[in-house]
C-alpha cells in the first residue's frame, strides 16, 4: 500500500518529516526511521520502505507539499493543471516520441513532463531520460483545484491523508 501524505497551507511550514513518519508507522504497525538524504538531496527512508517528496507553491503565502511512502519503487509530482508548455523545456528533456505525442496540446506536456518527474524521483535519478510514452504504474489524481499529480508505482491501493 502506498500512503500520500498531503499538506496544503503556510508555505513558511513543511510537513514534519518525522510526524509523518510516525503516522506512518502508526497507520501500518511499521518501525520505519527517519527521512534521511543522500548527497543529492534525495530522500531515502530506513527500514526498507521507499519515500517520494514533491511540493508546489500556490501564492507567495500558500503551498502544497505531498510525501508518499510505500513498499517498492515509488515517485509522486504535482503541478498546476494551467502551466503553460516549455518548449525549450520539451527540447531539452523530452524524447522525439513524447514531443510528437504532446503535438502543441497543454494537457498532453503536462501528463509527460509529471511522469518524467515521478518516474526519474522513483529510481533517484532527476529527470526521467528516456520516453515514458507506454511505460505503465502511472496514476493521475485531482486533488487540489487546479492542481493533479501523478504518482508512479505499481502498488494497487493507494490512500491520501490530508493533514
Amino acid at each position: 500500500m502506498v500512503i500520500v501524505f498531503c499538506y496544503k497551507g503556510n508555505i513558511d511550514k513543511n510537513i514534519l518529516r518525522d510526524d509523518v513518519i510516525a503516522r506512518y508507522n502508526a497507520i501500518t504497525k511499521n518501525s520505519v526511521d527517519v527521512c534521511l538524504f543522500y548527497d543529492n538531496q534525495v530522500p531515502y527512508l530506513s527500514g526498507g520502505k521507499e519515500i517520494s517528496i514533491t511540493h508546489t507553491n500556490i501564492s507567495k503565502d500558500e503551498r502544497i507539499e505531498l510525501i508518499a511512502i510505500g513498499d517498492s519503487k515509488i515517485g509522486i509530482d504535482i503541478e498546476r493543471e494551467d502551466r503553460c508548455i516549455k518548449y525549450d523545456i520539451a527540447r531539452r528533456y523530452f524524447t522525439q516520441d513524447e514531443i510528437q505525442y504532446i503535438n502543441g496540446d497543454n494537457r498532453r506536456f503536462l501528463e509527460i513532463w509529471q511522469k518524467k518527474e515521478a518516474l526519474g524521483k522513483s529510481y533517484k535519478i532527476g529527470i526521467y531520460k528516456d520516453s515514458v510514452v507506454g511505460i505503465d504504474g502511472f496514476r493521475r489524481y485531482d486533488l487540489y483545484d487546479g492542481y493533479s499529480t501523478i504518482l508512479y508505482s505499481h502498488e494497487k491501493d493507494v490512500v491520501f491523508l490530508i493533514i
